[in-house]
């Protein structure tokens, strides 16, 4: 049996192995994040991309994004996984791996919304023991939560089986946080929510804006 190496990057490796007068194609993965083993990105040599990894999320625009890594400092280095500024966001709703071919019918519910602006206040650090991560929090504003409520609402009639949690509005600051920090107290982080976006979750790179919406 011979390996062919047909294309490497840092994250996928893609091989053809040849033997008994067959040919076997096997597609690996490098990454810290957990994936499906279905999930191809646009199309290597003839294989169509038949998951995408998505998510519903705020995006900070500059001065919140460097408000929020500001706030990061004060819990020092709880973890080696420290969320790197560029994709730092909060989750409206998790969708995780969903066939690529729903994407423009999920595009459609977000572009479907009706929502109202509204002025979210972080103002604490906080970690979630089971997940081991470390956040910057606050209370959920009517409008926001009935923004992640709606988005629920808007997708449950395309069959999709996504993360249904209570919604709680938090930025993940570290992953595999295994010991509860100390979480000192911050200057609150005033953020006015005047859209939401559609955020794709590729390997090695980052997180991907497909869509934005006003509120």
């Amino acid at each position: 049996m011979t390996t062919e190496t047909l294309g490497v990057t840092e994250e996928v490796v893609i091989r053809i192995f040849r033997g008994n007068g067959k040919t076997h194609n096997m597609v690996s993965f490098h990454s810290k994040e957990p994936l499906s083993p279905l999930c191809f990105h646009g199309d290597i040599h003839g294989m169509k991309a038949t998951t995408r990894r998505l998510f519903f999320a705020l995006w900070p625009d500059d001065d919140i994004r460097a408000g929020i890594v500001a706030r990061r400092e004060r819990l020092g280095q709880v973890s080696r996984r420290r969320v790197p500024d560029h994709n730092l966001h909060l989750t409206l709703l998790f969708l995780g791996n969903q066939p690529a071919e729903q994407v423009t019918a999920i595009e459609a519910v977000g572009g479907q919304i009706s929502a109202s602006r509204c002025m979210l206040t972080l103002d604490r650090l906080g970690w979630f023991p089971r997940a081991s991560v470390a956040w910057l929090g606050g209370e959920a504003p009517p409008g926001l939560s009935a923004l992640a409520d709606d988005l629920k609402a808007g997708l449950e009639p395309l069959g999709l089986n996504f993360d249904s949690r209570p919604f709680r509005p938090h930025v993940t600051l570290f992953r595999h946080v295994r010991r509860r920090p100390e979480c000192v107290e911050i200057e609150p982080l005033e953020w006015m929510v005047t859209e939401f976006a559609l955020i794709e979750s590729i390997p090695g790179r980052p997180y991907q804006v497909l869509r934005k919406w006003d509120v």
